[in-house]
């Protein structure tokens, strides 16, 4: 078998589908020094950058906390701006944190510690806690699955553009012309519906477009390959790069309100 043919930084970047300067700036936070895009990329810092990406997000230490989570939802009345009673659903976690300790002067028993609060988070949208599940497994599967972890951060983009979409449908001016989102197939013409809507701000648009792109990724099968791990370096630092992204179109969908505009 012939030897791999070596490339430079903008040519890997180009294979990964990615930007030279994300690339030049997960290779340093690997401690791979590389400053141009001209600069070798060899096959031994490929796997030195996939080591680097498969911790970035793991556990390397037992953990030394249990939390447990207990998630309720109910149901309460509120006016809204115009005085009419509007029923929202407000979800209610009950976190509970044990700590195992040794007993003073015993060896083997333990002394479970426990510590109690909630959070109340209302949910003002339809497919919003499905959102939450799908951001949950976004953050868990990305130390050792990055492409399903990209599989379900696109779910979450779509279901938020579903509800955003529904939403502006439902309350849409009288003689207002606007399309039922089961018309929209894709996330790309989802949020172009909403762009056309001026539903998006600047920001969103372009974390959208971002998400858009690693979503397309992740939603192709990628062919495992022994002696080209590219496509694994690409998803790991496509899924890290999409947490803050992610993070910031999901606060925005919770605080979206269109009776507020």
């Amino acid at each position: 078998m012939g030897a791999m043919k070596k490339l430079n930084i903008a040519q890997f970047a180009s294979e990964l589908g990615l930007p030279v300067g994300l690339l030049l700036e997960q290779l340093n936070a690997a401690g791979i020094a590389k400053e141009q895009e001209s600069d070798p990329m060899s096959e031994k810092d490929k796997a030195k950058l996939l080591e680097h990406l498969r911790q970035a997000h793991g556990a390397e230490k037992p953990a030394k906390k249990i939390t447990l989570i207990r998630r309720e939802t109910t149901k309460i009345k509120k006016a809204d701006s115009s005085g009419r009673a509007r029923t929202i659903q407000v979800e209610v976690r009950k976190r509970r944190v044990s700590a195992p300790t040794t007993v003073a002067g015993e060896g083997a028993p333990l002394k479970e510690l426990e510590a109690s609060k909630e959070a109340v988070t209302p949910v003002k949208h339809k497919r919003q806690l499905k959102v939450d599940h799908y951001f949950s497994k976004v953050k868990k599967l990305l130390p050792e699955h990055p492409n399903e972890s990209l599989n379900n951060m696109r779910k979450a983009v779509e279901a938020i553009c579903k509800d955003i979409l529904d939403e502006t449908y439902e309350k849409k001016d009288e003689g207002k012309v606007l399309k039922p989102t089961s018309v929209f197939t894709s996330l790309e013409d989802m949020t172009q519906e909403l762009k056309r809507r001026k539903q998006l701000q600047v920001a969103i648009e372009k974390y959208l477009a971002v998400l858009q792109h690693y979503g397309n990724f992740g939603s192709h099968d990628q062919e495992p390959d022994q002696e080209d791990i590219s496509s694994e370096i690409s998803a790991s630092i496509m899924a890290n790069s999409s947490l803050l992204p992610l993070k910031a179109v999901v606060d925005w969908y919770k605080a979206f309100d269109l009776s507020a505009q």
